[in-house]
């Protein structure tokens, strides 16, 4: 029997759970070195349709303070934030 958004609601659940942020920081070591990431980034806004895209990036920096949590760890860089205007659609 399918629910409202068209999943079928009588579907084992397998168990398999992913972290994402671990699951990306995979695909990103194996990806090649060089320009590959932002290529495919861009092709990706290509194909969406985007008018605007946007690289900003950070270099790994030290938290100060002395109360590091998990969050201002994962926050202190290096990163990449990519933006393109394209609308997302599931």
């Amino acid at each position: 029997m399918s629910d409202a958004s068209g999943w079928d609601s009588s579907a084992e659940d397998f168990g398999q759970k992913v972290d994402l942020s671990v699951r990306i920081r995979e695909i990103l070591r194996n990806y090649p070195e060089g320009l590959s990431i932002l290529k495919e980034l861009l092709q990706n806004a290509d194909d969406a349709g985007a008018r605007t895209v946007r690289f900003c990036s950070a270099e790994a920096r030290q938290c100060d303070g002395g109360t590091e949590d998990e969050l201002s760890k994962l926050m202190s860089g290096p990163s990449l934030l990519a933006y393109n205007s394209a609308e997302f659609t599931a």
